[in-house]
């Protein structure tokens, strides 16, 4: 084995990020043990592989960078070389288990979770020129935003498919059986700032064409995890903020969906 010298700056700097990431697995690890939210089987194991298969990624990354004076275009290919990898490995395993990997499940969220991955790739090319002290830390915060934002999309959709929204209920998940749980978060924002997309209308459009009963209204629950105040005062959102804005676009182009509630 060859041997590679070490870089203690580096290794200081990366410890904590790690750290970083790790207390996020842990919180979900919690939100998986947690019987009141009622994650399916499907649900729960998606998210453990997913943050199981980074776990690898996170410390390939790391390695990659060691004593790398600026990350180039080089090794944001091999960093996404490495995503790509460990994406069709962990969907091949999802395949040969459906025992487990719910197809109808899987199917919807394969089609949801494409934002995500665009919205991480747009986020990972900023790290280019920037030395590897700086580019790591912002590196593993992307995917820690990106892992979040898997969880909500994840928690979303098995209660979706739980619920009478549905043609065909999927899941066990009984915890909003007569609306749609969603959430916005600071990361959306930024994803439609970069790339005129809102996830949360990406995602409904794809509810609406593969799962949700056909001419009914969508009663949807937002939980609000970005930075700005948002409130609900006569079906429309109050605020002045980008957040505000692309909710209440959301419901003038779509006449289905209703914002019932605002949770923060």
């Amino acid at each position: 084995m060859a041997y590679v010298l070490n870089n203690i700056r580096f290794r200081s700097v990366s410890s904590k990020s790690l750290e970083r990431y790790y207390n996020v697995k842990s919180f979900v690890l919690a939100e998986m043990s947690d019987t009141r939210r009622q994650f399916s089987e499907t649900a729960r194991e998606t998210t453990l592989l997913i943050f199981n298969s980074y776990s690898s990624w996170v410390l390939d990354v790391e390695t990659l960078m060691l004593n790398s004076p600026e990350v180039s275009e080089a090794h944001l290919d091999t960093i996404f070389e490495k995503q790509d990898g460990l994406i069709y490995a962990y969907r091949k395993l999802m395949e040969s288990h459906p025992s487990v990997f719910n197809t109808e499940f899987m199917a919807v969220w394969h089609r949801v979770h494409h934002s995500v991955l665009e919205f991480f790739r747009s986020q990972a090319r900023t790290i280019v020129g920037l030395s590897a002290m700086m580019a790591y830390p912002l590196l593993i915060d992307t995917l820690i935003e990106t892992l979040r934002s898997t969880l909500y999309e994840l928690y979303e959709l098995d209660c979706l498919m739980g619920s009478d929204l549905v043609s065909k209920t999927i899941t066990s998940n009984s915890c909003h059986t007569s609306n749609l749980l969603t959430y916005i978060s600071d990361s959306d924002v930024r994803h439609f700032v970069t790339s005129g997309k809102f996830p949360l209308t990406e995602r409904l459009a794809v509810y609406e064409e593969m799962i949700l009963k056909p001419d009914i209204e969508i009663p949807i629950i937002v939980k609000n995890y970005t930075e700005a105040n948002l409130a609900l005062k006569d079906g429309k959102v109050v605020g002045e903020n980008v957040s505000a804005r692309l909710l209440n676009k959301l419901t003038s182009r779509n006449p289905r969906i209703k914002i019932v509630e605002i949770i923060h």
